[in-house]
């Protein structure tokens, strides 16, 4: 099982149930990260010891807009490098007018992220400190605005517990896995698409 433990936490977990209910579904996604240099040392700021940001980083973002469209993109096209302390911009084409970006940004104050999902029938954003800090979310539908804290720990104790409940269930008991391996196929190849996109600076099929 590959550890992709972002769709495990307690604020993103719920993210299909109510985008579906509450969004009437997914028409764009934005999911954005920014940090400082200074916050991703040691190995991970060695792109020959980490394989670079996407595949050590932004391969989180990369998987969790395919699990939230429940369909694989097309196509990506790419701005910036994929080097720790580099910008850049991805933009994937879903189909049916459908997209998602991912944005990182080294250049930024601490570690956060945030997630914007459009639907017919409202907007929901999400603003969340990263490692272990709280999330807030506001949702905008037809019914009106509803804002307010919401738990995080994305690093925490509790999501990684699921993640490795979730895989020993699955060795001892043959359970489906809460990450499916061809998810992390899945997620490696459009990493790997991305990375052609960036450095070629151009749409790139998937």
């Amino acid at each position: 099982m590959v550890d992709l433990e972002l769709r495990l936490a307690d604020s993103i977990r719920d993210l299909p149930e109510v985008i579906a209910t509450r969004l009437g579904g997914l028409r764009k996604l934005v999911l954005g990260v920014g940090l400082s240099s200074s916050v991703w040392e040691g190995w991970r700021g060695d792109p020959a010891r980490s394989g670079g940001t996407l595949l050590e980083m932004a391969i989180h973002q990369i998987d969790l807009a395919r699990w939230l469209f429940r369909k694989d993109p097309v196509s990506v096209w790419g701005l910036g490098a994929d080097v720790p302390g580099r910008d850049f911009t991805l933009v994937y084409d879903y189909g049916d007018g459908d997209s998602a970006i991912v944005e990182f940004c080294w250049r930024s104050a601490g570690f956060h992220a945030h997630i914007c999902a459009y639907g017919p029938e409202g907007l929901l954003r999400q603003d969340i400190e990263m490692p272990h800090g709280p999330a807030h979310r506001t949702l905008i539908t037809r019914e009106g605005t509803e804002r307010g804290p919401i738990p995080a720990n994305v690093h925490g104790p509790v999501t990684f517990r699921r993640v490795l409940e979730g895989f020993a269930e699955g060795v001892l008991f043959g359970a489906d896995l809460p990450i499916p391996t061809a998810d992390g196929v899945w997620a490696v190849r459009i990493a790997q698409a991305s990375r052609d996109a960036l450095h070629a600076c151009s749409r790139v099929a998937i």
